[in-house]
This record gives structure tokens, sequence and C-alpha cells, in this order.
């Protein structure tokens, strides 16, 4: 069973992704998207809103293999992360959880939040049996590096692109 944190009805809280939140983890997404360009400009930010968007939320709110979380405060989902477990015959340690997504608006930033969530997603994923948790980030992205990396993450790998012209 998923510990809900909750210390008083009117305090931010965190619980489990519902099908209810649909509407307001699009309208985060596209925020994140946002927020995200600071980092790179590949993102589209229409793309929650698409069909494509959509009905990838949709899947993931309903996976078996998905932990989603969010963060409550009044009604509103102020914060959210996407998550699942998965295994793969390229790897020898099975199976491997994964943090997809982790954003909050402003307000809700550098307050905890996401050092619970991420506790909660470990304890969630353990109890299912994963053996590692794995996370991605822009390079140049230096606060979400330090913060994962003082959750006890390490760098393993680095993914390149460029631009085809």
């Amino acid at each position: 069973m998923l510990l809900i944190i909750q210390n008083n009805m009117n305090l931010p809280f965190i619980r489990k992704a519902q099908l209810d939140d649909f509407n307001q983890i699009i309208a985060l997404n596209q925020k994140h998207f946002i927020y995200e360009e600071k980092f790179t400009s590949t993102y589209n930010r229409s793309w929650p809103y698409l069909n494509s968007g959509r009905e990838y939320f949709a899947r993931r709110l309903v996976n078996d293999t998905a932990i989603n979380l969010v963060l409550e405060d009044n009604n509103t989902i102020e914060g959210y992360l996407i998550g699942f477990i998965s295994y793969s015959d390229a790897r020898t340690v099975n199976p491997i959880a994964e943090i997809e997504t982790l954003f909050f608006t402003e307000n809700f930033r550098e307050k905890g939040y996401g050092s619970k969530m991420i506790n909660m997603f470990k304890d969630e994923t353990k109890k299912n049996g994963a053996k590692r948790l794995k996370v991605m980030t822009y390079s140049n992205n230096l606060k979400a590096i330090n913060f994962y990396k003082s959750k006890g993450f390490e760098e393993i790998g680095l993914i390149l692109e460029q631009d085809l012209k």
C-alpha cells in the first residue's frame, strides 16, 4: 500500500496519481516543457495536448508497471513523478525502475517534495522487485544533476545528439 504523506488537510500532500488527475498532469507537463526550454529547444510545447501526448499519459496512468505520484495542494496538482519498472535482457541487473519525469511548479520547488517523492517511488519500486533506479536529465541542468546526486544517483553515461542538416 502506498503511503500518503499528509500532516494536515490544508497542507500539500503526496499521493498516487489517479486517472482523474489526467488533465492537470497534462497541463503541468506543458509547463515542464516550457521550463526545459532553458536546456533544450527540441521539445514541442503542444505535445501534451496532441493525441500522442494524451495517449502517452493515459497509458502511463493505467499501466501496471507504472508508479506515478502527484503533489496536491487545495485540489490542484502542483507536481508529479511519472515512473515505471521494466526488464531488459540487455542489462544484468533487473528489473530497473526509471523516473521518467519529475516536475513541480515554481512555488513548490526546493521545499523537500522532490526528495519525498523519490523516496516514496524507491519504496514502491523495491516492494515491486526493482533492483536499480535510474533517471535522466540534461547535462546542462546542473541543479537537477546536483539534486539527483544528493539522492545517491551516480553518472554512468552520456547521451549525445546532433542536428542533421
